[in-house]
């Protein structure tokens, strides 16, 4: 039967270096174990794209196994949209951070700038959002707005040096001091490309530090001003509320058969949204977690196949929507004819974020993303099947049930279409061949 499917097995010599390749030198060390693992993933996402970008591709999706790319339609149970201005009589709150609180019965509190000076606010509210363009509120009852800094250091950064002043690349914070490459250095001569140091006047949770960012100006404790690289000069902009809200209006429904290639090709079409929509899109992830319960849809599974051997099919539970605790970062899909080759030589920067200079470094709200992710936590079979550098986790029982038990907010059925859709576009023989091993974990030496 022609399954019309292109499938490469890479060996690791494909993809990575020979200090990379085979199993973990160190077994006892299982954080060592992980960050190898990590960067063995790394080498092999941007190999990936570069291949793809090679055979003339464009979007690429970079997901696990255990993810699956949905559209983020419209829900009631939709966390709260940013606004774009505050409510009036709301003061500003910008270059803030969240402090977290050990006791569940109280939140955490918020510190930053308000009107030019530093503010603390009280606890704030059990479950409240604290999140760019959201109110927040402490248990006094005052009311701070927070401003999206991000979106307001872009809009105030330079494109470019001002004449005499050197440029800083790719810099890192340790042992107290600034590092970073520099160019055009007009105080001590240094080739271009050095490595140089410097020391500021940062303190912990300093505003000044909360505002280092590309595209702006620093100063040492010399007195000499340097200009951060504006890593952030190709990413796309955030979405404003109205636009996002009516790209997610025009989502289809997944019973129609539009691909997410269909929507992409729209969308691109759509005069804010062709803007908004650059070479890297990050898409937030929604946990389901191991919830069972009788009030799935009996018909979710055409006849020949039983719903219990798909995951987006049993299981309907998931995490609050929006919530980072549960869910963590996002993945991302990459259009790798806009990339340059050059940025696809070396490894990722990391799976949720691959591309420094492509990638947003903030996360994608929820609620203004046109795409979500659905992760599955699955049976604790298949939780613990995968025999990986995570693998003393995934063995943990007690983990798994207390991750499950924070994906059971809500329930829907937004991707249970897909196989009966799925089924009709392939052919009821066709698609039983392919799913023939669904469900089944074949016994791992």
């Amino acid at each position: 039967m022609e399954l019309k499917l292109d499938v490469h097995l890479w060996p690791e010599k494909r993809y990575l270096p020979k200090s990379m390749r085979g199993l973990c030198p160190t077994p006892d060390d299982a954080q060592k174990c992980l960050w190898r693992h990590r960067d063995r993933q790394q080498y092999f996402v941007n190999k990936c794209m570069a291949e793809h970008k090679m055979m003339n591709r464009t979007w690429v999706l970079l997901t696990d196994v255990d993810e699956y790319l949905v559209f983020n339609q419209v829900r009631e149970d939709d966390p709260v949209m940013p606004l774009d201005e505050p409510p009036e009589g709301i003061p500003i709150m910008s270059s803030w951070k969240y402090h977290g609180n050990t006791n569940p019965d109280m939140g955490g509190v918020v510190d930053g700038m308000v009107n030019g000076k530093y503010w603390r606010t009280m606890p704030l509210k059990p479950k409240t959002d604290v999140d760019y363009g959201n109110v927040i509120v402490d248990v006094f009852d005052q009311k701070h707005f927070l401003r999206d800094d991000v979106a307001h250091l872009e809009s105030t950064s330079l494109t470019e040096a001002p004449p005499g002043v050197p440029t800083a690349t790719n810099p890192f914070l340790a042992g107290g001091g600034l590092y970073f490459q520099i160019y055009n250095d007009t105080y001590d001569n240094n080739t271009d490309g050095a490595f140089v140091s410097i020391i500021m006047d940062w303190k912990v949770g300093d505003e000044k530090r909360r505002n280092f960012y590309g595209g702006h100006l620093i100063t040492d404790t010399k007195g000499r001003k340097y200009f951060m690289e504006n890593e952030h000069k190709f990413w796309p902009p955030h979405y404003l509320n109205k636009y996002s809200m009516a790209a997610r209006a025009r989502l289809p429904s997944l019973y129609d058969g539009t691909t997410v290639l269909d929507v992409l090709k729209a969308e691109a079409k759509e005069g804010y949204t062709k803007r908004a929509l650059g070479p890297c899109i990050s898409i937030p992830r929604l946990l389901y977690g191991s919830r069972e319960d009788e009030t799935k849809n009996s018909n979710s599974a055409p006849e020949g196949f039983d719903e219990n051997d798909f995951v987006t099919l049993r299981y309907r539970y998931h995490a609050p929507k929006g919530e980072f605790e549960a869910s963590k970062f996002g993945k991302t899909i990459i259009d790798v004819s806009r990339v340059p080759i050059k940025a696809l030589q070396t490894k990722a920067l990391n799976i949720h974020r691959p591309l420094m200079y492509y990638c947003r470094q903030d996360p994608t709200r929820y609620s203004v993303s046109l795409f979500r992710v659905n992760h599955y936590l699955d049976s604790f079979e298949a939780y613990s099947y995968r025999n990986d550098a995570r693998s003393t986790q995934r063995h943990c029982k007690e983990c798994y049930e207390k991750k499950g038990k924070g994906a059971a907010a809500a329930a829907d059925d937004d991707i249970q279409p897909w196989l009966r859709r799925f089924v009709k576009l392939v052919g009821h023989e066709k698609a039983q061949k392919l799913l023939s091993k669904a469900g089944y974990f074949a016994k791992l030496e």
